[in-house]
Formats: structure tokens, C-alpha cells, sequence
């Protein structure tokens, strides 16, 4: 059911219609369904239940017949209410019509102006001052509890002042407040609002001048609040006998407007003073406020002032349609950014690189205000980036030229040594108990002294490119850490030291980890303890710790000496690179400084840490501690060791070999031909060995005499190593012969580059005589 008070509430049109002319109530005919709705005092005048509804038959016209809904002779017409239809009479009221639409619906409504008598053909008002009276009054006070508006007036010739019930709640006064003008206005505390208010009064009362003014006012109770107050004239023979007029509550209302106020000046605030370019525009792309960064940025030759409620494209008039488009599509609700782009303002001699973003704002009432835009200047950051691009790019060129570098030192370094260890070697064999055999020796640890250097730099090297990299194996500790001793004895015996080892028995034999590259850490320690120790002894410790996991063994490694020590503000730098204690150590006592960087780089894969303890004059300590994991088969390691029956197999492989072997050497540098053909002849006997200086001839020579076996030297003219074992493994037979790498090179991945292109093994140079012995041995 229609509720009439809820109905016209919000309609302020059809408040005032019904408060003109309603004064017996209203009804609400809604002609769709042909109900009518009457409002509680309408169903008081007809005698009827309140809230009760009827059918639209009842309503009748003069003429006694239905109303109909279009029938509209004109906006004032008499009519009844006929509850019964055998009642040709019924209730007679004078109608006062309006329609109005409602979602798409059509409604009447019929003011009930005044009564008529029963049966009365001239159809004479006659109105009933009492009901008219309590009527008025009721509606009058319905209408104005609604809108918080209470009336007030004044007669000027009997200086008698009303206020209404709503004006009296108002002011928070009692019901018997007896109001005048003096007493009225001293609710008006603010200087500002009692000198608007008794001015405008006094106009009123002198001049019959109307006002409508906003004022703060404070009630009796000492509340604060706001009003809007009108004040009319009422003239009798030119002379004002009457003033009247309402007054309305809006507190809340201004309380709403001042937030909002407050909060579109802290907007506008934000905007104009932003540090960055900020601009708020409205729906016709006028600016309604702005930063002066974007007067800065942009170069506008006018003021904020000036800018304010221009159009942005008379500000920006060559700016092009792919920016309006984007204009448009922020203005329909759409929020748009880019991180960078670039454009050139009219006038300038380069392209600026900017970030935007534009987002739209939202009006109150729903739909979108405007758009704000956000824009940036990255042009430096954006050259910056560019520069940082190039040096990258510098960077990776140089450090692939370093790389290249890298390896052909190696190769270039490499390569002579290979004649110098291999010459001494066999030098030292030929001149056996002479007085020549130490010459010889010395010359060997000299080359290998020099190979270490190499090799640290190109570790070093790999290091700094993240890629050392571990061959997690298993492998016997113990055995590992003795054959780092014994390699080393020779240095300790040569200086009269004694190299210690003290092994816990709780260490499982077998562990999981890189025997090489442990065994470099080690060779490195022990080779730096020798180094700084004159008088005393090397001792290497290894010491179970307890790890609480039963797949995992945590192993204490130290290695600690009786030297120089190191002081303790220098503790610190001997790990970097191509440092060491000070200049004076490097002078005394050589190196590159590079020799525990590597160490400490090689423990980090190794999930480890190396620490010093150490004192000056009393010596050093070296130690880490590493998660060794347990494998889960204990594999027998003895054939990773020489033994005295490895020896004899050894033997017995040399004196199996067939007569007549044939052992391609692909080399390119005499030296090297020369000394692989020497170390040959030594260890296989009745061998034929032929000979290649390039690719192109090794595949020549494979194709004649069909080799057992084929030592092939990578980098080479006319045709290198990897092409040469390609093309001989395209070959009939060149599945069938072992291809052995033979290289100066051991940059990252040139190993696995041989394994690639069909390669059986590899060897590096120099080339020792026992590791090419089981080279042989393993593939003949």
C-alpha cells in the first residue's frame, strides 16, 4: 500500500500543492490499478479507517458518474466519495487535481479543498472553521517536522509575535516562550551573525526589504547550531502591518557543506601546492585547479590565476587527437598511466620522457567530475637509465673480452709449460744421481710454481662470474686431506718443519663432496703455513661435530702453524682479493693474494666459512666447518688411490699391450709433438706414433692409417680440435677410436664442449707423464 506522507516526502512540488489546497487531506489515485490512497486526515474527513484503501469507482463527478483517469475538464473541479453504490450522493468535496509520472507509473493526486453539503445543487461550500482549523494545523505541522522549517510572524499594529511549535524546538525554548523581536535576535551570539541578522530585520521593518541569510546561532540550551531564516512583508494600503516568515534547522546540512568545503580546500591545497606537475580539470577539460610545478614544468608563460577555468587545449593548443582520446577515456571513468613516454612540447629542442597518470574524479551526486592528471619529469633519470644500458653493455663486451683473454693466456701459458715440466721431468729421469738431476728439479717446482699462479687467476676469474662449481662425489676424507700432506711434504722437509695430522675416529670413512676442489682449499692452507713458518710444525685437524641429523656429518677442518701470525686489524683483508698482510709480505714472500679468496669462495659452495684465529709472532689458525651428507651406499674408494696392486695392474696392462699400437698426437707446437712422443715411447712399448700439425691432417692421416688411439690438441690452425673430431667421427671407422682432449685451455665448459663433439676423455696441459699413462692404459 502507498503511505501518502512517504509518497510526496521528497517532492517538494507536490508538498506545496497539497499544503495550498489540501486542506481536508489528499488522496493519491494511482490510475494504473485503480486504487485510491487516502492521507490520515482525508480518511478523518470521511470518517473512515485510517491508512484505508478504496477502488477508484467510488470517486464520482458532479454529474454522479466515474471519474476518469483522463478526464480532466480543469484543474479544480467539484466531485464525491461514494462509499455505497446505492448513495447517488455521497461525501462532496471541491478537487483540486494534479498528475505527475513515478517510474514510469501515473498517479493523481486530488487535494481536498472543502466540504459541500449533501444534495446541495449549487454545490455552496460550506466550511467548517474547526475541522478546517485542526486540519491545517496538523498538515501544516506534518510538512514542517519533515522539512525542520517552523514559521514565525509578527503583527506590527497589536506588536504580537508568534512562533510555531517547530520554531520553539528550534530555539530550544519552552511551549509558553513568549517570543519578540528583541528576544529573538539575542540567540544571535557571533558578531558577525547578530549585525547580519538585526540589519536585515531592521530593512524588513523600515523598507519591507526581504532577506534569506545562513546564520550561526546558539539556543537556549547553549547548543550551536546553524539556521536559514526568511523574512517577508505583508502591506495593508501601502503599509506594512505584518511581518512573517520560516525559519529551518540546516545544521547538519552545514555542517556536511563546511566538511566538504574544508575538504575541497585541502584538495585544492594539495594540488597547487604539490611538488610534482598536478592539474584538476572538470568534465569540459577547464582547469579547476593546479600546481605551480606544472607552470614549471611545462613552461606556461601565465599565472595560476590566469589558468584557472581555461580550457586545457587553449593552454596546450597543438596538442594532438591521441591525447584527447586519452582525455576521453579518463573523463568516462577510466584510470590511464605509463611509466614512460616521450613527446616533445612545442618549442623545445629535445624530447622530454615523462610518467603520467590520469584518474578521474567524482562529483557527490554520482558520476565522474573530471579527471586529475599526475605527470612527471624522468628525463634525466631516463638518460641515466640509457647510460647505465650502455655501461652494461661496455661491461658484459669487456667482460667476455677478459674471458677470452683468460683463456688464451691459459692456452699461451700453458703450452710452453708443457714443454718445460714434461722437458724437466724426463730430464730428471735421463740424469739420475748427478749433481744435473737437482737442476732439473728445481726447474720442475719453478714450472709448477708458475702453473699455481695461472691456475689461481683463472679460478679467481670463474669466481667472479659465479661459476666454480662443485663435483659432489663420494669420496674418502681422510685421504683426501693425507694426499694434500704428502704433495706438500717436500716444501716442509726442505724447511725443516714437520706437517701434524690429528683425525677424530667418530668421522664416517666415506662422505659426499668434491675431493678436487677440497683438496685445492687444502694445498692452499698448508702451502700458506709453510710459507709464513720458519721454526715449528703445520698441524691439519679434523674434528667431529654433532649435527642432530643422522644423513649429515658436521666436520671441523683446521689448519694451524707456528709462523709469523697475522695482527688483528689485518685479519680482515687477507681474504680479499690481491691482498695480503702488507706490502712487506708480498715482497718477502710472494704470491698473487689471491690464494684465500679462492678458499673462501670454494668453502661458500660448500655451504662453509673460513675463519682465521691468529696472534702476531705466535702463529695462525685456519679453520671451517662443513655439512658433509653420508651417502647412502658406502662405495670402496681404494681404486681412487695408487696402491701396490693398482701398480701391478698397471704392469700387467703395459706388458698386455699388443704389439704395434698406433697413437695419433694432433699438435701444433714442436715442443709439445716432441715431448708427448717421448713421454709415449716411455710407457707403451713397440708403439708406432704418427704425427699431425692441424685438424685438416689428423683426419688425413686417420684415413690412411687407421690409428688405436688419437690425442687431439684443441686449439690449432686450419682446422681446431672440436671440428677435426666431428668430421672423423662422420668417418666409416671413426666411431670406433678413442678421441682424447688434450688442451692448454680449462676455462668453464671446455670440458664439457670435448664430451660434446664425441670426445672419449680429456687431458690438460701440462701434461703429466702418470696421467697420461692411464689415459693409455684405459683406452688401449
Amino acid at each position: 500500500m502507498i503511505h501518502p506522507i512517504s509518497f510526496i516526502k521528497n517532492k517538494p512540488e507536490l508538498c506545496a500543492f497539497v499544503l495550498e489546497h489540501g486542506l481536508y487531506g489528499f488522496l493519491i489515485w494511482d490510475t494504473n490499478v485503480g486504487m485510491v490512497y487516502p492521507s490520515e486526515i482525508a480518511t478523518k474527513s470521511m470518517g473512515i479507517i485510517p491508512h484505508q484503501s478504496f477502488p477508484s469507482e467510488c470517486l464520482l463527478n458532479h454529474s454522479g458518474y466515474k471519474l476518469d483517469p483522463k478526464y480532466k475538464p480543469n484543474d479544480s473541479f467539484f466531485g464525491r466519495i461514494c462509499f455505497d453504490p446505492n448513495e447517488s450522493a455521497g461525501f462532496p468535496f471541491h478537487f483540486h487535481s494534479k498528475e505527475i509520472p513515478v517510474d514510469g507509473k501515473s498517479y493523481r493526486i486530488l487535494a481536498l479543498d472543502a466540504a459541500l453539503k449533501k444534495n446541495d445543487e449549487n454545490q455552496i461550500p460550506i466550511i467548517q472553521s474547526e475541522m478546517e482549523l485542526k486540519s491545517v494545523s496538523r498538515l501544516l505541522d506534518q510538512m514542517a517536522n519533515l522539512a525542520k522549517i517552523g514559521g514565525w510572524d509578527l503583527d506590527l499594529r497589536t506588536g504580537k509575535a508568534n512562533w510555531t511549535n517547530v520554531t520553539k524546538r528550534i530555539h530550544e525554548v519552552d511551549d509558553d516562550f513568549n517570543p519578540s523581536v528583541e528576544s529573538g535576535l539575542q540567540f544571535y551570539h557571533s558578531e558577525e551573525s547578530r549585525t547580519k541578522i538585526t540589519n536585515a530585520v531592521n530593512a524588513l521593518l523600515e523598507m519591507g526589504t526581504e532577506y534569506d541569510l545562513e546564520l550561526e546561532m546558539v539556543t537556549a540550551k547553549g547548543n550551536q547550531t546553524w539556521v536559514r531564516t526568511i523574512g517577508r512583508a505583508e502591506y495593508e494600503n501601502e503599509k506594512i502591518i505584518k511581518i512573517y516568515g520560516i525559519i529551518q534547522d540546516i545544521n547538519d546540512r552545514k555542517k556536511w557543506e563546511m566538511a566538504l568545503a574544508s575538504q575541497t580546500a585541502i584538495l585544492w591545497s594539495f594540488v597547487e601546492h604539490a611538488p610534482a606537475a598536478v592539474a584538476m580539470l572538470d568534465q569540459e577539460m577547464r582547469y579547476i585547479a593546479l600546481s605551480q610545478r606544472w607552470i614549471e614544468d611545462y613552461k606556461i608563460p601565465m599565472s595560476k590565476e590566469e589558468i584557472i577555468g581555461k580550457c586545457h587545449y587553449e593552454i596546450f593548443p597543438n596538442i594532438d587527437e591521441d591525447w584527447k582520446k586519452i582525455h576521453s577515456r579518463g573523463l568516462s571513468g577510466e584510470i590511464l598511466k605509463c611509466d614512460e613516454d616521450i613527446w616533445r612540447p612545442p618549442g623545445w629542442e629535445k624530447d622530454q620522457v615523462i610518467q603520467w597518470e590520469i584518474r578521474p574524479w567524482n562529483l557527490l551526486s554520482g558520476g565522474v567530475g573530471g579527471i586529475l592528471m599526475f605527470t612527471r619529469d624522468i628525463t634525466e633519470s631516463y638518460e641515466t637509465k640509457l647510460e647505465l644500458k650502455h655501461a652494461k653493455e661496455v661491461a658484459e663486451k669487456s667482460y667476455n673480452a677478459k674471458s677470452e683473454f683468460l683463456a688464451n693466456m691459459s692456452h699461451e701459458i700453458r703450452t710452453p709449460l708443457n714443454g718445460i715440466i714434461g722437458y724437466s721431468d724426463l730430464l730428471a729421469e735421463t740424469l739420475v744421481d748427478t749433481a744435473f738431476n737437482e737442476y732439473a728439479q728445481i726447474v720442475k717446482q719453478s714450472a709448477h710454481t708458475l702453473l699455481n699462479i695461472v691456475n689461481d687467476i683463472l679460478d679467481f676469474s670463474k669466481a667472479e662470474a659465479g661459476k666454480l662449481q662443485l663435483a659432489e662425489e663420494p669420496n674418502d676424507l681422510k685421504k683426501v686431506i693425507l694426499e694434500s700432506i704428502r704433495i706438500m711434504d717436500i716444501q716442509a722437509i726442505a724447511k725443516g718443519l714437520d706437517i701434524r695430522m690429528e683425525l677424530d675416529g667418530n668421522i664416517p670413512k666415506t662422505l659426499m663432496f668434491d675431493a678436487n676442489r677440497l683438496r685445492q682449499v687444502m694445498l692452499n692452507l698448508i702451502g700458506n703455513a709453510l710459507k709464513f713458518t720458519e721454526i715449528g710444525f703445520i698441524e691439519c685437524k679434523l674434528e667431529r661435530l654433532d649435527s642432530g641429523k643422522n644423513d649429515e656429518v658436521f666436520v671441523r677442518i683446521s689448519v694451524k702453524d707456528t709462523g709469523i701470525g697475522i695482527a688483528l686489524e689485518n685479519q680482515k683483508k687477507i681474504f680479499d682479493s690481491f691482498t695480503q698482510e702488507d706490502f712487506s709480505t708480498t715482497r718477502k714472500f710472494g704470491g698473487t693474494g689471491l690464494g684465500l679468496a679462492i678458499c673462501r669462495q670454494l668453502l661458500n659452495l660448500m655451504k662453509s666459512e673460513l675463519q682465521v684465529s691468529s696472534s702476531l709472532g705466535e702463529g695462525s689458525e685456519f679453520y671451517f666447518v662443513i655439512p658433509f651428507r653420508i651417502p647412502e651406499i658406502d662405495l670402496n674408494l681404494e681404486s681412487n688411490f695408487s696402491s701396490p696392486a693398482r701398480e701391478d695392474s698397471v704392469a700387467m696392462e703395459r706388458n698386455s699391450n699388443p704389439k704395434g699400437t698406433k697413437v695419433l698426437v694432433v699438435e701444433d707446437n714442436l715442443v709439445n709433438m716432441g715431448l708427448m712422443k717421448n713421454f709415449i715411447k716411455r710407457i707403451v712399448s713397440d708403439v708406432i706414433i704418427l704425427e699431425a700439425e692441424n685438424g685438416e691432417e689428423a683426419i688425413s692421416v686417420f684415413q690412411k692409417e687407421n690409428p688405436n688411439i688419437i690425442l687431439m690438441d684443441i686449439q690449432m690452425p686450419v682446422k681446431n680440435g672440436y671440428d677435426a673430431t666431428v668430421a672423423i667421427r662422420s668417418l666409416p671407422e671413426g666411431n670406433k677410436v678413442p678421441i682424447i682432449a688434450v688442451t692448454a685451455g680449462i676455462i668453464a665448459g671446455e670440458k664439457e664442449k670435448c664430451f660434446a663433439v664425441g670426445m672419449n676423455d680429456y687431458l690438460s696441459k701440462p701434461v703429466q707423464k702418470e696421467n697420461l699413462k692411464q689415459i693409455l692404459f684405459k683406452w688401449l
